[in-house]
């Protein structure tokens, strides 16, 4: 049965980014809670509750950068996520490449990635968020050891780990 994902290698994809041309990139990493108590029960994080939690976290980050310019006229950071983890053994987690605007102090990036991260549901207080200095980190972001659907039959499909609903290569003006 042939998964939902575009059939992409992971030499495809780094060949891809190591193209795209990022201002002010930084390397973030989250981790993500394996469960939380809600409404008297202890709710579990799959896959999807993972690309929720983490649509939750864009939408306040990009409401706090652009302000109305985010709803009004889709005004977005750019960004690349990949998943990794199985929600069991190893912790779901985001490895994100996000840039940073221009309008914003580092300093001020980072506490927002922190306080917009605490608010969703999953949110952990572990994290990593550092500048980029080369595209090592995009290579890190696509190791295979902790992807989600590192199977036999996808071994070399890397992009069903890669978040693309929540990945935003637009470039702003």
């Amino acid at each position: 049965m042939k998964n939902n994902y575009v059939d992409i290698t992971t030499n495809d994809l780094q060949k891809i980014f190591k193209n795209i041309r990022w201002n002010n990139p930084i390397s973030v990493t989250l981790t993500l809670k394996k469960s939380v108590f809600h409404n008297g029960v202890w709710e579990k994080i799959d896959r999807i509750k993972v690309d929720r939690n983490t649509t939750h976290f864009f939408n306040r980050l990009n409401k706090k950068i652009y302000k109305n310019s985010f709803r009004r006229y889709g005004k977005k950071i750019r960004s690349f996520v990949t998943v990794g983890g199985d929600g069991d053994w190893v912790n779901y987690h985001l490895h994100m490449c996000l840039e940073k605007p221009n309008h914003v102090s580092y300093e001020q990036f980072c506490n927002l990635i922190s306080e917009c991260n605490s608010k969703t549901t999953f949110g952990n207080d572990s994290k990593d968020i550092q500048p980029m200095y080369s595209d090592g980190w995009i290579t890190y972001m696509m190791e295979q050891r902790t992807k989600t659907y590192n199977t036999p039959d996808t071994i070399e499909m890397f992009s069903s780990s890669v978040d693309w609903l929540n990945s935003n290569f637009e470039q702003l003006n």
